[in-house]
């Protein structure tokens, strides 16, 4: 890049020197006709030569006092810097899509593809850039372990440094310098790119406070609104975490409720249970007093239905005695 740049100087040096040496040339002056030659000197407007009287009637003002010529620029000149010009903005890899000066009819899409390509060929110098950036970090982090004591560490982060903040590999496993968000051009893309996120996706702006947002936007006073806007945030939160307790506090409740009726049901099903056994049970005494008053006179095929009957009274006082026990677990186990 530099061949380039040192012709296209040089032509343009010459071309302004040829223009600057076109105002004031020279001149070829006859003094001894002159009442003062310093008269001469004088440039601009209005400027008066007085002549003597013993000039001859024939001699002209032009045979006096004479510019002289200078040479004029020659058109070949601005073309061969037209072309230096042009040399030098493809040596460095660019073209006139990314300087905005290209005039010609093509499609878009062709444009922003040369763009991307000019963009491509300076990889280097951003790359460069950036190593220029990490390694101006890395000395002013080690140029802070060297002046900085504990407590002026203390006063700038409000807490006292790590142990191994003076470490002198602090920088390479511990520390990593990072472009901030300073300037106004940077705070305000990031500010778009936030905005962007929250509005393309509605279920992120749970999780991207206003607060933060407003850290970005470039606004005045957004201090004293970033401050308003978290007392509001944390009341919201304390709010709602309020309106969970609440809720978990009528969960619990429902569940107990839930509970003792499900219980109080069972408890009703058990009774059903014993009073059905309960009503067989009198039933079969009632039909066993009948059988021994009818079958006291009776032969003895009557006797073998009361043991039939009796039989039958014997399972369902078991099944009785079953039922019970089932009731005593089920009130155990509550």
């Amino acid at each position: 890049l530099r061949d380039p740049q040192n012709a296209y100087s040089r032509k343009m040096n010459q071309a302004f020197d040829i223009i600057e040496s076109q105002i004031q040339s020279g001149k070829i002056v006859r003094d001894k006709y002159l009442k003062n030659y310093e008269d001469v000197y004088k440039s601009g407007q209005g400027v008066h030569l007085h002549v003597v009287d013993e000039v001859p009637p024939n001699l002209q003002l032009a045979d006096i006092v004479a510019n002289i010529q200078s040479v004029d620029i020659k058109p070949g000149l601005f073309q061969l810097m037209e072309g230096i010009e042009k040399a030098l903005i493809e040596a460095k890899g660019l073209n006139e899509e990314i300087l905005g000066s290209d005039d010609k009819d093509i499609p878009g899409i062709l444009h922003k593809f040369r763009t991307g390509a000019a963009l491509t060929g300076q990889q280097g110098i951003f790359s460069g850039y950036r190593s220029s950036k990490r390694q101006v970090g890395i000395k002013l982090v080690r140029a802070n372990q060297q002046i900085l004591e504990p407590h002026q560490v203390f006063r700038m982060i409000n807490e006292m440094p790590v142990p191994g903040f003076y470490e002198i590999d602090f920088t390479q496993y511990d520390c990593t310098p990072t472009e901030g968000l300073l300037t106004d051009t940077q705070r305000q893309l990031s500010y778009m790119e936030i905005s962007h996120i929250r509005e393309k996706f509605p279920d992120a702006a749970q999780y991207i406070p206003i607060s933060w947002l407003l850290k970005m936007a470039p606004i005045q006073a957004s201090a004293e609104l970033i401050k308003l806007t978290e007392q509001g945030e944390q009341q919201a939160s304390q709010q709602s975490q309020k309106q969970l307790q609440d809720q978990q506090r009528i969960n619990s409740l429902i569940e107990a409720q839930t509970a003792a009726e499900v219980a109080r049901a069972k408890e009703d099903i058990s009774d059903v249970q014993e009073n059905r056994a309960n009503i067989a049970l009198k039933n079969a005494q009632t039909l066993v007093h009948i059988q021994k008053l009818s079958g006291e006179n009776q032969r003895a095929p009557g006797n073998a239905q009361a043991e039939l009957v009796f039989g039958v009274i014997d399972r369902m006082l078991e099944a009785q005695k079953i039922a019970s026990q089932r009731k005593t677990v089920e009130s155990t186990q509550k």
